[in-house]
């Protein structure tokens, strides 16, 4: 699957371990899994080049849309997102 414009596909992951405490508060905030693993990337103008495919991010909670994608033979749960969902590159 090729991403297209200002989107990211991404797959919703457990928050990794803490090692400072903004992740933390980030954890004990959450609602819904804010973090999410980038499985593609769009090459349009909104999307920042310092997402790349995977790194681990922080996105707005219930952000976009769900889809079922075949990766390698298995079917993924993963979301479709804009550009502006994606809050923050988590560097750990």
């Amino acid at each position: 699957m090729k991403v297209l414009g200002n989107r990211i596909l991404v797959k919703k992951i457990d928050p990794p371990k803490p090692e400072s405490s903004l992740i933390e508060v980030i954890q004990f905030e959450q609602e819904e899994s804010q973090f999410a693993l980038v499985l593609g990337v769009g090459n349009g103008p909104q999307v920042d080049p310092e997402v790349t495919k995977g790194d681990t991010v922080v996105i707005k909670p219930y952000s976009g849309a769900p889809l079922k994608v075949n990766i390698k033979g298995k079917d993924v749960e993963a979301h479709m997102l804009a550009a502006e969902d994606v809050l923050a590159v988590v560097l750990v």
